[in-house]
């Protein structure tokens, strides 16, 4: 990201971190090799990400609040697995 990460996330293994920055522009998904802490960006996307992001238990799945919807991501793939409307429009 260009900016400071406002958010943050990290799989149970420690292999796989996700950010987003303080401009809400995006995210991030960083896969990390623990033994030589190598970096590999795997997965960008860009928009207005309202800060929320997690990685599921199952390390498959992220989470992330983006406009009125909370999404679930396939971290291998960033296709789209389920939305779920937020409730309220986020002001």
């Amino acid at each position: 990201h260009q900016g400071w990460c406002d958010q943050f996330a990290v799989s149970a293994d420690g292999r796989t971190v996700a950010t987003t920055t303080l401009r809400y522009d995006g995210y991030r998904v960083l896969d990390i090799d623990p033994a030589t802490a190598a970096v590999r960006e795997r997965m960008v996307k860009t928009g207005p990400v309202g800060g929320a992001i997690t990685i599921l238990p199952d390390g498959r799945t992220l989470a992330v609040e983006y406009g009125p919807n909370l999404y679930l991501l396939d971290l291998a793939t960033g296709a789209d697995v389920r939305q779920f409307p937020k409730g309220w429009d986020g002001e």
